[in-house]
């Protein structure tokens, strides 16, 4: 019983305040459905492709490889986030936008071991400052 009483209590309290908020009457509706999508956004970073390649390995892993070996899942990580990493260059858009060949594929690589959790973001950096390759600035 108490964990009904919990239960209703919590829902009553993120129901109540979704409805106090106050909301602008005019909402501009866009006139494409692309507006509504901000790409750079989703490029961001280092740590935004990391996010999208994590879920695009899992989603590749779970309906089209389905293995359950570690070093393979490491790889195929690897290789998605280079794959995107040079999309993004070759578009022009993204943190990446602009950048050399060897540039876009090391942030691939780097990318790729930060999405399996090998480094984190300021030891990359310190690689690629190693190598030479200062970071890219943001578009």
């Amino acid at each position: 019983m108490k964990r009904i009483i919990l239960f209703i209590s919590l829902i009553s309290m993120v129901t109540i305040g979704v409805l106090a908020q106050v909301v602008d009457p005019e909402i501009p509706i866009p006139d494409k459905w692309t507006d509504l999508i901000d790409i750079n956004a989703w490029f961001a970073g280092m740590n935004a492709v990391a996010g999208i390649v994590v879920f695009l390995t899992a989603a590749l892993n779970t309906y089209l490889i389905k293995t359950e070996t570690k070093w393979v899942k490491h790889g195929l990580s690897i290789v998605v986030a280079v794959i995107l990493t040079v999309a993004t260059g070759l578009l022009n858009f993204g943190y990446m936008a602009g950048a050399p060949w060897l540039a876009l594929v090391l942030y691939g690589v780097s990318t790729g071991f930060l999405a399996n959790g090998w480094y984190g973001v300021a030891t990359v950096k310190n690689l690629l400052k190693w190598v030479k390759l200062a970071p890219v600035p943001p578009a």
